[in-house]
């Protein structure tokens, strides 16, 4: 029986050690190699300044062209997360604004995504944050919001076996061999091409009463000094309204509506996403309404 008590220490001691051992070295590659993600990114930005800060989901970073701003000489960040919800928003509203990353305006993506009345953000978000888990940066974040944050902080290795998808042995072998992301984050900015079949689709009937991540992210901006410009994107001519963006402006301070501003259907990649000249017809409306004509 000692043999055997004796022999199963050994074992756990060895998994234990191999365990830390992995840590170690998955840590250290993901922390040194560029930046693999926009959260990463947002976490890698200190102390600089931008024009323009955009934030949303894929509406975001499919829609506004960043090189066209570029062209009239206006610095700005897209920050646009491909499933994002508010709460991602949120997430790297706070961690720029915690690295002393400054914005002259901020525009934030608004539709559906309201009525999601939870401050916590995606899973996606949460495994980009798991690398730097013991970060002053990210240590309280995980903390508020990973239910599952004392086995991720305290077990070794246990955060890139549960999240392996996103930071398992291929994003380690990418990090160390330092390949870069299928996009430049400096530009944010992802084209679709062509057009699908566009499928009816329908925004909500109602709306909630009170949103509590949009009151953070608004609060958030209020406090860095800026009003936020709250929109909607376009959406293909089969989309069914309802009477949503009519409720989400009675409801939200400096909003505007573009859900119809392009009118091509061959502009939209589907329903809810524009093709690369459907970006740059809705960037250039952008443009001129807030740059060109000082809409605001």
């Amino acid at each position: 029986m000692k043999k055997f008590l004796k022999y199963l220490l050994k074992i756990i001691i060895s998994f234990l050690l191999i365990a830390i051992l992995l840590d170690v070295v998955y840590t250290s590659a993901i922390e040194k190699t560029i930046p693999r993600n926009k959260v990463r990114y947002a976490l890698s930005l200190k102390n600089k300044h931008y024009n323009v800060l955009f934030l949303g989901s894929s509406r975001v970073e499919n829609s506004i062209v960043t090189s066209m701003f570029k062209e009239q000489n206006i610095s700005i960040l897209n920050m646009g997360l491909e499933g994002a919800t508010l709460g991602d928003n949120y997430l790297v509203l706070q961690l720029l604004n915690n690295n002393n990353v400054t914005f002259d305006q901020v525009f934030i993506q608004l539709d559906y995504l309201y009525n999601n009345n939870e401050d916590s953000f995606s899973e996606t978000s949460m495994s980009n944050l798991m690398p730097l888990i013991r970060s002053k940066q990210v240590t309280p974040i995980l903390r508020e919001f990973d239910k599952d944050f004392n086995q991720n902080y305290y077990i070794p290795f246990y955060r890139y076996l549960t999240n392996s998808y996103r930071i398992g042995f291929r994003e380690f072998v990418s990090s160390l061999l330092h390949k870069k992301p299928r996009i430049s984050f400096e530009d944010g900015f992802t084209p679709k091409f062509g057009t699908t079949k566009l499928a009816k689709e329908e925004l909500p009937k109602n709306i909630v009463s009170y949103s509590k991540v949009y009151n953070k992210i608004n609060n958030t901006c209020l406090s860095m000094g800026i009003e936020p410009v709250y929109f909607i994107a376009p959406y293909c001519s089969k989309m069914v309204d309802n009477g949503f963006v009519r409720k989400l402006d009675s409801v939200v301070d400096n909003f505007y509506d573009y859900s119809g501003v392009v009118k091509n259907d061959n502009n939209f990649y589907n329903c809810g996403h524009l093709n690369n000249n459907g970006a740059q017809e809705f960037t250039e409306v952008i443009i001129t309404d807030f740059f060109k004509n000082k809409k605001r």
